[in-house]
Parts: structure tokens; C-alpha cells; sequence
């Protein structure tokens, strides 16, 4: 075990490392926070006004908006064929996992990790099982009522930092320390650790001070101790909380540094998309430019607009400004000449605006930003402009991808190693209330091969990737390949309802069919029915007629049956004559 002198060394020197990159990163976090002064010599210029420029804050935001707004697609990968279903089931519990966690947030996870990554092209995060950290709290006699009430949304806390606070070791291998040092409220530290927070950090929560606080963990031993704001690192002054083996196989961190060079320097190890503005300077020469050339602007609006011109000295022109037409009132023997306006500097202006470009190609789009299309341009036109544009965003987005895929893995880590098992319920239209249930001895830790994927939430885009996946349909790919590139979060389940809803609409048209058909037979039976009918009673009536004997014979000189019995006629059985019209009705 490592004694908290050597815990504080290590500490020392990853700070030491990563000294140029904070500088960096300082210089990141001023470009977002718009946070920069005229130079000192502008500044004695009364004339001078301050401009500062919002593009590289603008960026981020477009940035983090574009690609986090929608939810993140999992994907695990079944390691045999017949797990794909449980595939699917494993995917919609992690994804309520995350959801739970996010209820307890302002802002979501995905959020967090997206804007981390677009200003340092770093992220860490750190993952704690809460249904773990209650029990180790039983231990400590620490205070638990704000994790149990916590643990209600959700069994994950998954708490995102400032790249700024994390420094980590690494090696070819992957990151084999996590140093976690900031500044906290003594109080905060005490609520947190209970029994095993020392007198002298009690005493100054009491007096409402704020402590730097050390956090290391490894892969055998995890230290955490505080100091004193200003009270140095002497042995007396050090303030030893936890310095212990956590036995714990795996580190409770996503810690991705985003090194992207071979450079020595902390500084050029990271390259977001603020880099080149902060390495050539362009964002700071913009605002200079840009505030010299509004000055200049206001400077002149005060100019001249007339020149009095004559001989008579003792008067002015007097001029009716509460009247629309102004009209000017001359002194006889001069005259009033109308002065053009002054314009701005234009070399000036070409600057700002070249340097402006600059800065657009170096972060994103003005599309992206909400820019408006150009007159008459075609919507693959404006596809192609958006899909260049969501281009620029990659590096960070495949960043952001690679950490919430660690997350994921670390949920099923922390199951496996607790061997509690991961409980989610469905959300979905079809699946409300479903439980979902990763057993935690079915999770192998050797074997978990996750990704996730970010959707930009682009309209073009999605039109284009549904309009793309119709046209790959008939050329013979799969419809769960299509929607999973289209983004649908649960491809099987998509399909399952959609062969649902088709065999009811069959079933359905068959039911109404069977129905139509059913009464056009009996309206037939009945038709046929009363034709029989009639065409028996037309029988039996000449049947008596005819027995009536020679009588009714005209050949023989008898009354003819059509005339003593004209019921029986043809007319008189149908009720029409032979052009169909209706007979009249006789009177008695």
C-alpha cells in the first residue's frame, strides 16, 4: 500500500504534465465565455469601444445542439446468432438507465459529454453504482439519505467534470490512473465521507471553508485526501481521508483525452476546434479589427451635415426639426449646402470581414446556425452544404461516441461486479411497462463489445437517409439494415409492429369482404326465392283459369283468360308493361 506522501507525489507530477494543456484549455474557456479586454493601449483611447466576438461560442452551441439532441443509438453486439434478440432487450435497458440518470440533471448526460468534447476534445465522467455506494456508506457511517433519495431515479449517477480537474496517466495499453484534484466546500467533503472525514477538515466545514481535494485511483489503490486552500503540502497540513486497495477490476472512470498529435508540447496534444483560433490568434486580431471599425463608425456618426456658405455673418440658418418636411430658413446672402455622409475606414472593413471568414472556416457552418438556403437552390444542393457542414463536427463526435460507449460498459461492469442485476422497464408505444432484466452472471466482462452512435438533428438529413434507404430497399437490402441507418432506436421491435398492423389491416379486409360477400348471397337466395314465388302463383292462377273448361277458349268463342282473369297476364304479375314503365293501379 502506498503511503499518502507517495499518493501526493504522483498527484504532483501528473499536475506538473498537464500544466500546458490547462493553460489551453484556459484559453478555451475564454473563447466560450466571450471573456477578453481591449489592449491596454486601445483601452486609453476614449473613442475606442469594445466589441467581442460570439462565433466560437455560437459554434459550441450549434455543435452540442446538432449532435445531442436526439437520443443516442446503442448497439451491443450478440456474440452468437440466437442472442440477437436478447441483443435488443439489452439495449433498451441501458437506454433507460441513462434516462434515469438524466431525470436527475439539469442538463442531459449526452449534452455534457458533446460540449466537453467540442471545447478540449476531452471527456471525463465518472460512473458510480449507487445500490454499491450505499453499502459502502453503511460501513463509513456516513450520511446515505442523499444517495437512497438519489437511487429513486435511477441505480447510475454518472457525473461529468471539467476536463480541466482530471489528469490521467496513460499507457500504450489504455489510462492507468485518474487524478481528480479540485476545489469543493469543506461541508461538501464531510457530507461525503462521514466518520472518515478528519477533525481538522470538520473544523473547517464549521467555518464554511473551501479545500482542495485529491482524488486517486489506479487499478490496486484508490487515496483521497484534502489541504487547505493555500496551506501547502507539508505532511502536518495534509488532511488523509481514504487510502485503501478498492479491489474493484476495473477504473470507475471514462477519462478520453483526446491527444491528437505526437507533439511534446501539453498544449498541442489537444486540438478541439478552438485550437487554430488559439494558435494563430485570429479570435483575438477579430475583435480588435471589429472594435476599431465599429468605433470608427460612431466616431463619424456626429459629422457635419450641412455647410453655411455667404456674406451674412450676423445670422444662421434656422432649421424646424418638429416638422416632417425640415424645412431650412436661410439668412438672405447665404446659402446651405448639403455635406455626403462620411463612410468607414473600407480597408478597415475588408479586415474584419476576411477575419471573420476565417474564423467560420475554422469552426461550423452558418447553416448549421440556422443560416437561410440560397434563392432557388435544389434540396440535394442544400443536402450536400448541410452534410459538408455536420463534417467539421466529426472529430468531437466520434469522441463523444467512444465515451458514452464506456459509460454503457461500465453499467454492465458495475452489475457484473456487484452481481446485482440491471432492471429497466419499457417506455415505449408498445412496450409500456415491459421489464427488462440483464442478470448479471449472463454479462461477460472479457466480452462486451458496445457502440453508440450520434444522430445530427438534421431535417435534410433524415429526409435524405429515408429517401437513400427506400431506393437500397429495392436493390435487395434489409429493412431492419435501413432503419437502423435511418437512426430507429429498436429496429426488431419496429418491424414486429409493423407485421402486426399489416396482418390486422389483411385480417380486417378479409372480415369486411367475407361480410359483403355473406349478404350478397342472401340478397340472391331472396331474389330467387321471391321469383319462385311469383312464378308459381302466375302457374296456379292459369291452372284455374284453364279449368274453368271451353268458356274462357277464344277459339271456341269463350271470354279469353287475359280478359276474366288479367291478374294472371304477364303485365298483371309483374306490375310493368313491356317498355318497363309502372301499370296504374285500378279503381273497384
Amino acid at each position: 500500500m502506498r503511503s499518502l506522501k507517495e499518493f501526493a507525489k504522483l498527484a504532483a507530477a501528473m499536475i506538473h504534465a498537464d500544466q500546458g494543456r490547462n493553460d489551453a484549455f484556459d484559453e478555451y474557456d475564454a473563447m466560450y465565455h466571450v471573456d477578453w479586454q481591449l489592449p491596454g493601449e486601445l483601452v486609453a483611447l476614449e473613442w475606442v469601444r469594445c466589441v467581442r466576438n460570439m462565433d466560437p461560442h455560437d459554434a459550441v452551441s450549434t455543435g452540442t445542439r446538432v449532435l445531442s439532441s436526439l437520443i443516442p443509438k446503442i448497439k451491443y453486439q450478440p456474440l452468437n446468432p440466437a442472442a440477437k434478440a436478447q441483443a435488443g432487450e439489452w439495449e433498451k435497458n441501458l437506454r433507460w438507465q441513462m434516462q434515469a440518470a438524466n431525470r436527475r440533471r439539469a442538463t442531459k448526460v449526452e449534452r455534457s459529454v458533446v460540449m466537453s468534447a467540442l471545447r478540449y476534445m476531452a471527456v471525463a465522467v465518472q460512473v458510480v453504482d449507487l445500490d454499491y455506494q450505499i453499502e459502502q456508506y453503511k460501513f463509513l457511517n456516513a450520511k446515505s439519505l442523499r444517495l437512497k433519495a438519489a437511487r429513486r431515479h435511477g441505480r447510475f449517477m454518472v457525473l461529468d467534470y471539467n476536463p480541466q480537474v482530471i489528469h490521467v496517466r496513460t499507457s500504450g495499453l489504455m489510462t492507468e490512473a485518474v487524478l481528480l484534484a479540485c476545489r469543493k466546500p469543506a461541508q461538501e467533503v464531510v457530507d461525503d465521507w462521514g466518520d472518515r472525514a478528519p477533525s481538522a477538515l470538520r473544523k473547517l466545514a464549521k467555518d464554511g471553508q473551501r479545500i482542495e481535494y485529491y482524488d486517486f485511483t489506479d487499478y490496486e489503490d484508490r487515496g483521497v485526501w484534502c489541504t487547505a486552500i493555500g496551506g501547502g503540502d507539508d505532511d502536518e497540513k495534509v488532511m488523509e481521508i481514504v487510502r485503501e486497495a478498492h479491489k474493484l477490476p476495473f477504473l470507475p472512470w471514462v477519462a478520453l483525452m483526446g491527444k491528437s498529435t505526437l507533439e511534446s508540447d501539453g498544449k498541442d496534444e489537444y486540438q478541439p476546434m478552438y485550437y487554430p483560433l488559439m494558435k494563430s490568434g485570429v479570435w483575438k486580431t477579430t475583435m480588435i479589427a471589429s472594435s476599431l471599425a465599429v468605433s470608427d463608425v460612431l466616431a463619424r456618426a456626429s459629422y457635419p451635415r450641412y455647410a453655411e456658405e455667404g456674406v451674412n455673418q450676423s445670422e444662421e440658418t434656422q432649421i424646424d426639426y418638429t416638422d416632417p418636411s425640415r424645412v431650412a430658413k436661410v439668412p438672405v446672402g447665404n446659402t446651405l449646402r448639403a455635406l455626403p455622409p462620411e463612410q468607414g475606414d473600407p480597408a478597415l472593413q475588408n479586415v474584419v470581414a476576411e477575419l471573420q471568414g476565417q474564423m467560420a472556416k475554422s469552426t461550423v457552418s452558418r447553416i448549421l446556425q440556422g443560416g437561410e438556403g440560397l434563392a432557388g437552390e435544389a434540396f440535394a444542393a442544400l443536402n450536400l452544404r448541410t452534410q459538408t457542414a455536420v463534417g467539421a463536427l466529426k472529430p468531437a463526435k466520434e469522441l463523444a461516441e467512444q465515451a458514452l460507449a464506456e459509460v454503457f460498459t461500465l453499467m454492465l461492469l458495475w452489475a457484473h461486479y456487484t452481481e446485482n442485476d440491471l432492471s429497466a422497464y419499457g417506455t415505449g408505444k408498445f412496450d409500456v411497462g415491459e421489464n427488462y432484466v440483464i442478470p448479471w452472471n449472463a454479462i461477460d466482462p472479457s466480452a462486451i463489445y458496445l457502440t453508440v452512435s450520434l444522430t445530427a438533428d438534421l431535417p435534410t438529413d433524415q429526409m435524405a437517409r429515408l429517401n437513400a434507404g427506400m431506393m437500397a430497399n429495392r436493390l435487395g437490402v434489409s429493412k431492419e439494415t435501413i432503419m437502423e441507418d435511418v437512426g430507429i432506436e429498436d429496429p426488431d421491435s419496429e418491424l414486429e409492429n409493423w407485421y402486426l398492423e399489416r396482418y390486422t389491416d389483411e385480417y380486417v379486409a378479409l372480415q369486411v369482404a367475407a361480410m359483403q360477400g355473406e349478404q350478397q348471397m342472401q340478397m340472391q337466395q331472396a331474389a330467387q326465392e321471391q321469383a319462385a314465388a311469383a312464378a308459381q302463383t302466375a302457374q296456379a292462377g292459369m291452372s284455374g283459369v284453364a279449368g274453368q273448361g271451353q268458356g274462357y277458349n277464344p277459339a271456341m268463342g269463350g271470354t279469353p283468360a287475359a280478359v276474366a282473369y288479367p291478374g294472371m297476364t304477364r303485365e298483371g304479375a309483374t306490375g310493368v308493361d313491356m317498355s318497363g314503365n309502372p301499370i296504374a293501379e285500378q279503381g273497384p
